[in-house]
């Protein structure tokens, strides 16, 4: 009933005739809009062809391509958006229609441009970043791994869902502004379920191709990552029903400003997980140096560096994502402390993820340089690692720098887990001190009653640091020998 009325305040002072027109004329500005950008298309399609036509070899080629394409095609929508803007200015020109009960009404020109801009626009500006990233018909700029069927019914259900929710945008304005408050019609609930259904079964009928997405197109791909991506679509689909339940929570609450997109865009964040595991995939495939010496040491080298680059790119991908979410809903993390219980728990939670991501940051930069110098040492030495048939004289050694490099490689690793460990705990608001005392107590008595294996372990190290002897030489100690 309310939207009737709502309706009917938008009928009453233009009656049919003028609904008729400023549909039709709306069609016709739309019409010229797309005219205009035809015309547009058309005179740079020389321009366009020489650069879309040629087949990318490498990555940044393809990444150039694709770049080149969405330029054009952002010429050509801008062309129709300020097209639609003059055109529909100037055939629906003139005063607000006055209305008989004084009720304040907008120009046609404005619910027209309205309609325009939340209904055509804004849908075939994300169609556009949908074509860029999954390429429906063109399998070779694909910047995202799967399958012809899988872009192709994604590109099309976004689309769907892309304007349905234009007409949402369009409709919660239009009926507001016409006397109908917002949250006070069902129509909102049902386009944004009818939205989320789609999405939902988006995701239900490309569960293999998403799985396929995340997998990658290498082959070294770990347990644990195939694991995710099996699991990856099934979290999608818990993601866009929690994050239906937390939109018409917010409605519900009459929390309106937190509805500017914060919601959609946090899920499609997540949602495009890919993406940004392909890039950072793609990135690696050019910045990882090329494979150095030969032998399986050199070999289990090049694939170490190949995933400790991975997984410093998704640590910098996951900062990045955790600050454009506290960004969109307009959280300030250092602010949070001042705030009630709640959200410090919040806020100290998220900077303890931050210290653990750093710290971990750091582990996986110190370790991929060690390992790359223990690797160039052993690779330059001749030592492989599959060569246990050294003989009764064994070999003649690696480098002193290869015999003590993994030591220190421990060393620094445990002393990284156990600082930012630490950090992260006294920032959620743990005491360290008893702990750092109880280590020590622990130690101490360690250290009392295993003296000679602690003397040991320190006379091992001298050892290791003197050159006394390296990793592969035979050794002759009191009988015992190898």
């Amino acid at each position: 009933s309310g939207v009737s009325a709502a309706l009917a305040r938008f009928f009453e002072p233009r009656g049919w005739s003028g609904v008729t027109r400023l549909l039709g004329l709306t069609l016709l500005g739309i019409l010229i809009a797309l005219i205009a950008e035809k015309a547009v298309n058309f005179a740079l399609r020389r321009w366009r062809g020489q650069s879309v036509d040629v087949l990318p070899e490498t990555l940044r080629q393809m990444f150039k391509t694709l770049t080149i394409r969405a330029f054009f095609e952002a010429i050509g929508l801008v062309v129709f958006f300020y097209v639609a803007g003059f055109a529909l200015r100037a055939l629906l020109s003139g005063e607000a229609p006055s209305s008989a009960s004084g009720l304040r009404t907008y120009p046609d020109a404005l619910i027209a441009t309205s309609f325009v801009s939340a209904v055509v626009i804004i849908p075939r500006i994300m169609i556009m970043v949908n074509k860029f990233l999954i390429a429906p018909k063109q399998p070779h700029l694909r910047l995202i791994h799967t399958d012809d069927w899988t872009a192709k019914f994604l590109y099309r259900q976004t689309g769907i869902v892309y304007v349905i929710w234009g007409i949402l945008n369009f409709s919660i304005p239009f009926l507001s502004s016409h006397g109908l408050g917002i949250g006070e019609f069902r129509i909102g609930f049902w386009l944004n379920t009818l939205a989320y259904i789609l999405f939902f079964y988006g995701t239900w009928r490309t569960r293999e191709g998403l799985t396929m997405m995340l997998m990658g197109a290498d082959k070294d791909v770990t347990r644990g990552e195939a694991a995710v991506a099996r699991a990856y679509p099934y979290i999608c689909m818990v993601l866009i029903v929690l994050n239906w339940l937390l939109i018409e929570a917010l409605v519900a609450k009459k929390m309106f400003h937190l509805l500017n997109g914060q919601p959609t865009l946090t899920m499609l964040l997540l949602v495009f997980a890919p993406v940004f595991d392909t890039a950072v995939r793609g990135l690696v495939r050019r910045l990882v140096p090329p494979m150095s010496g030969e032998g399986l040491v050199a070999q289990a080298a090049y694939m170490r560096t190949k995933r400790s680059y991975i997984r410093i790119g998704r640590v910098i991908s996951a900062v990045v994502v955790i600050f454009t979410i506290t960004w969109l809903w307009g959280i300030d993390l250092t602010n949070l402390s001042a705030a009630n219980t709640g959200f410090r728990v919040v806020g100290a939670l998220f900077e303890a993820v931050i210290i653990l991501l750093v710290g971990y940051l750091i582990w996986e930069l110190v370790s991929l340089w060690i390992n790359r110098k223990l690797a160039a040492e052993r690779t330059a030495m001749g030592f492989d690692s599959d060569d246990e048939g050294l003989g009764d004289e064994g070999g003649t050694g690696v480098s002193r720098l290869a015999t003590v490099l993994p030591l220190l490689l421990g060393v620094i690793k445990v002393a990284i887990a156990v600082i930012f460990g630490l950090i992260a705990l006294g920032n959620l608001g743990v005491d360290t001190t008893p702990l750092l005392a109880g280590a020590g107590i622990v130690g101490l008595a360690i250290g009392f009653g295993a003296q000679k294996l602690v003397a040991d372990i320190v006379s091992g190290i001298f050892f290791l640091i003197d050159d006394a002897f390296r990793a592969g030489e035979y050794l002759d100690v009191e009988g015992t020998m190898g």
